[in-house]
């Protein structure tokens, strides 16, 4: 049977007989909850459930009791011990933790700025070591190997778990309290690698690079003498240096001059490259020099151009074409070299070992005295200030990050290398980072 059981102001126990000998009422006082233990063989508890006085307390689900108490002292009735401090400050921190995981930004965006730098250095300080050695190899007459980076896919994982606990007991007995979480972060690039071979490995290194690229350079404001001595064997007949089994050459005085005047012409603006195309859709590529509305020592360094080109004086276009001699004196004829015609060259003027070449390990180099392309220095030790460095047959090969001339001129090396590529359109290089 259910009661209702109101409270009294008085601590003593009275028994009700008119609602049965199971019920008693119990002296509760106000704003206190309280239980009963140990009444007779059963435990009634009761907990008030309002402030006023006349406010009804819990009901109680009562069974008949053979051995109801007649009194109950006042020390049977235990206040509910309250929640710790410390307890209720810990559940901040737990609270806030949780939200902040579950609100936490996409981890995709933020990869980003980071990684396109760090694979764009790593993969540019690669190649420029993968080149420098190549050079190594070929002044020890050792084929160059090419391998390309094809594709960079970038998997990213994270986890988080947090959890925690409170462990308190009634009324008398510890109270305990812990807090865990566990952060997981997982990388795994995958990166493909295809070496150069075949076709593209013919197009690339071995066929000469196409003479409108090298002269697009020199607009573009590179160095004239830079592109010109690296990119060209040859202009209108006057030859550059050049290397090969068979001996080695000077570049002719008349070659340095002509680098010497289009580097002053192209300082003042005076030349100029484009393309026309004719009836036949065929494609053309004119380079121009100005000498109109100039006077001074620029219009003389124009006419001195002119002359040692073997050029028409009235004429301020000419057609650029590959060749050894030109066919009209409306034409200026260049020999490009091919990378590999490069390297070969700036392998044989590198700095190599004495003892390397008494014992017939490496090839000789050049008998002149010009200044190098590219000045490669060979040490024991390894560089402390080097722009690029690779480690080959137990001696450090390099280029100094203090000489800017040769800095240029790798420089423009790796460009060459980007623009030699004139096979088939083909897919560019993959960069996919999945992120979880």
């Amino acid at each position: 049977m259910s009661y209702f059981i109101n409270p009294v102001e008085e601590d003593r126990t009275e028994c009700a007989p008119s609602l049965g000998p199971s019920v008693a009422l119990i002296p509760v006082r106000r704003n206190r909850s309280a239980s009963l233990i140990n009444a007779g063989e059963r435990i009634i508890s009761l907990r008030r459930t309002g402030s006023a006085r006349h406010v009804g307390i819990t009901r109680v689900q009562c069974t008949a009791l053979d051995r109801f108490p007649r009194e109950v002292h006042k020390s049977s009735i235990a206040p509910v011990k309250p929640l710790p401090r410390f307890l209720k400050f810990m559940l901040v921190p737990c609270i806030g933790l949780a939200l902040g995981v579950s609100c936490c930004r996409s981890l995709g965006p933020r990869t980003i700025p980071k990684d396109r730098a760090d694979y764009s250095e790593t993969i540019g300080d690669s190649w420029m070591r993968q080149t420098l050695l190549n050079i190594v190899k070929l002044r020890y007459a050792t084929p160059p190997v090419f391998v390309d980076v094809a594709s960079v896919v970038g998997g990213y994982s994270a986890e988080t778990e947090v959890g925690g606990g409170l462990g308190f007991s009634w009324p008398n007995a510890a109270d305990s309290a812990n807090l865990h979480g566990t952060v997981r972060y997982t990388d795994r690039p995958t990166i493909t690698y295809t070496p150069l071979t075949g076709n593209k490995f013919m197009r690339s290194v071995v066929m000469p690079i196409r003479p409108e690229e090298v002269f697009f350079c020199l607009q573009a404001g590179w160095d004239a003498q830079v592109i010109l001595t690296v990119g060209l064997a040859s202009i209108n007949g006057l030859r550059n240096r050049e290397f090969s089994p068979g001996g080695a050459t000077r570049a002719g005085p008349e070659f340095t001059r002509v680098l010497q005047l289009m580097e002053s012409i192209r300082q003042s603006g005076l030349v100029g490259v484009r393309i026309v195309v004719d009836e036949k859709n065929r494609e053309s590529t004119l380079l121009t020099i100005h000498d109109q509305n100039i006077t001074g020592s620029v219009l003389e360094e124009v006419r001195e151009l002119r002359r040692l080109l073997r050029l028409k004086p009235d004429t301020h276009e000419f057609q650029l074409v590959f060749g050894a001699v030109a066919a009209s004196d409306s034409e200026i004829a260049v020999r490009t070299r091919s990378l590999v015609q490069i390297m070969v060259l700036i392998a044989a003027e590198m700095e190599v070992p004495a003892e390397h070449l008494q014992e017939g390990r490496a090839i000789p180099g050049p008998h002149y005295a010009d200044k190098p392309l590219i000045h490669i220095r060979c040490t024991a030790d390894k560089p402390a200030d080097a722009m690029v460095a690779v480690k080959h047959r137990g001696y450090w090969f390099w280029v100094d990050d203090r000489d800017v001339p040769s800095k240029r001129g790798f420089s423009f090396l790796m460009v060459l290398f980007t623009l030699a590529d004139t096979g088939e359109p083909k897919n560019l290089p993959l960069v996919t980072i999945p992120a979880q």
